[in-house]
């Protein structure tokens, strides 16, 4: 890669990471001294912000990333374009980043974990900072060094118009810049008008936008509930508060079971913004080919649960050789290579449970250990030996 290009990683880079804070914190001071933000400034904000969330969501995320649906070209070229405002990257490279992430999620490899740095208070302070913000410039380092992506997206880049709406990324990118200002300075006929256009309609916009998204690569793997947490081999989570700024992709565990699915909803309180849009464009016969998630079989809300030591664990992920035992905060005192011992393990629809087994500790989290087994008992209560046989997972790219 050449320096011109590497320089320009870094200034994305840069950009991308400070501007949108230090917007924020000059769109404040001005409106504390002049008694702002102004009714246009906010509808600049409103009207960028809608468009560039939708653009990210149901553009890079459900329609590049997993393809859950396919849409006349128009609105998959505006979906691109919106989400190319986000100030995250085209969209090719984003999806590649993502597929990435669901192949090895919260395993070494994933580039956003917030479990991949230990355990306690320090490692939980570590591992937020670096998925909510650091890990960015990991991913400059990866461009940098000419980490390859394109294998992670053949289908993307088999079609041409895509590309070509792709390589204008930087011309999107700018036109949600310069356009807020542009607007506002027409609209008041001023220079003030122009910098609070942008201040609102381009700095706080992003804020808003990138804040919410990081914070799916951080509190969406940590806080929250994992109703298919037997079947889930990682620690996403599902965030009902986050579930507007995020237009619905804070039912993250939901996503990560169903990746192939067009909406997170699944409960019928569970309020998924991007997948009603979809649902209603279905209707009007922009979109088709709508992925859904089948969770209808109880045997994906099966639960494990063990004891260990003084307490009762839940367990993830399971498979006849692994699993991820949640022992909660504070993280667990075990360490790589050590024994454990469950005991009392019962699934809740199993009559006749495994009442002991030994596994070593592989990694430890914050929130509990990865442990492989040393018998492949406990591999009948994923199979359902015992019991009603668990659904298979659904592929995930």
């Amino acid at each position: 890669m050449n320096r011109a290009v590497r320089n320009a990683a870094y200034a994305h880079l840069v950009l991308s990471q400070w501007l949108p804070v230090s917007g924020l914190a000059a769109a404040i001071v001005l409106a504390i001294a002049h008694g702002g933000p102004s009714a246009l400034d906010l509808a600049l904000f409103g009207v960028f912000w809608l468009p560039t969330l939708i653009g990210i969501e149901v553009g890079y995320h459900r329609f590049l990333s997993h393809r859950s649906f396919r849409a006349h070209r128009a609105f998959e070229a505006f979906l691109v374009i919106a989400g190319s405002m986000s100030f995250q990257g085209p969209g090719l490279w984003w999806a590649a980043v993502h597929r990435t992430h669901h192949k090895l999620a919260d395993r070494a490899g994933d580039p956003h974990s917030p479990h991949l740095h230990g355990g306690g208070l320090r490692g939980w302070l570590a591992g937020f900072w670096h998925a909510h913000w650091a890990w960015n410039r990991d991913a400059y380092e990866g461009v940098r060094d000419n980490a390859p992506w394109k294998p992670f997206v053949p289908d993307l880049l088999a079609e041409r118009w895509l590309c070509r709406i792709n390589r204008g990324y930087m011309l999107w990118l700018a036109a949600g810049l310069v356009l807020p200002a542009a607007i506002g300075g027409i609209a008041t006929g001023s220079a003030y008008g122009a910098l609070t256009g942008f201040l609102w309609g381009a700095c706080v916009r992003l804020f808003a936008v990138n804040q919410a998204i990081n914070a799916l690569n951080s509190l969406c793997h940590a806080f929250g509930s994992r109703p298919f947490g037997l079947h889930c081999r990682d620690r996403s989570t599902n965030l009902w508060l986050l579930a507007i700024p995020t237009f619905g992709a804070s039912f993250h565990h939901n996503h990560h079971v169903f990746p192939g699915s067009a909406t997170t909803r699944i409960e019928w309180w569970q309020l998924d913004p991007g997948g009603i849009l979809l649902a209603v464009l279905e209707r009007l016969g922009v979109v088709w080919d709508r992925g859904s998630p089948s969770a209808s079989d109880p045997a994906w809300r099966r639960r494990v649960v063990a004891r260990v030591g003084d307490r009762v664990a839940s367990l993830s992920g399971l498979s006849e050789r692994s699993a991820f035992v949640d022992l909660g905060l504070p993280a667990s005192r075990y360490a790589p290579g050590e024994r454990i011992e469950l005991r009392q393990l019962a699934a809740t629809d199993v009559d006749t449970p495994v009442t002991e087994l030994d596994a070593v500790v592989e990694r430890v989290s914050w929130q509990g250990v990865n442990i492989a087994f040393e018998s492949p008992a406990l591999g009948a209560l994923r199979r359902g030996q015992t019991t009603t046989s668990a659904p298979s997972g659904p592929a995930i790219t």
